[in-house]
């Protein structure tokens, strides 16, 4: 488990978003790397989103604290804390702006023998103090 190249896991991610009255749905399930290092776990793997594979990781911090970066056109960044908001910044049309990412939900289970996990998430964006939606997602991963 520890190391740099980690140990292969099957991955299956879904995720909502409810933007307005618009509900979408995505699944995901693919192999991707678990690994151990620094005190905490990275999930590694790619995404295909629109013909295009983009690179995906999930940082989960001895805190309970979850870091998941989408490397696409655009660098995603969103951290999830179940205790207060945190922030990122976003590429838009008009420049850049940030972000208001209120977790409402974080649970995060980690099993040894097998290899396998669970989290899931509820979380909501805010710019400008405007609600941008509603989002969920749930990652599972096993060896």
């Amino acid at each position: 488990m520890k190391g740099k190249n980690g140990v292969p896991v099957e991955v299956v991610i879904k995720t909502e978003s409810r933007q307005f009255d618009d509900i979408n749905q995505h699944l995901f399930e693919d192999e991707g790397r678990f690994v151990e290092m620094n005190n905490s776990y990275y999930i590694r793997f790619e995404e295909e989103y629109q013909h295009t594979k983009v690179p995906v990781m999930v940082k989960i911090t001895d805190d309970k604290r979850v870091n998941l970066i989408r490397y696409g056109e655009h660098k995603t960044n969103l951290l999830f804390d179940g205790n207060e908001p945190t922030y990122t910044k976003l590429n838009t049309p008009a420049g850049i702006a940030q972000i208001t990412v209120d977790t409402n939900h974080l649970n995060i289970a980690i099993k040894d023998q097998p290899l396998s996990g669970e989290i899931f998430i509820q979380y909501e964006l805010e710019m400008n103090q405007q609600k941008l939606g509603s989002y969920q997602i749930e990652l599972r991963f096993t060896t």
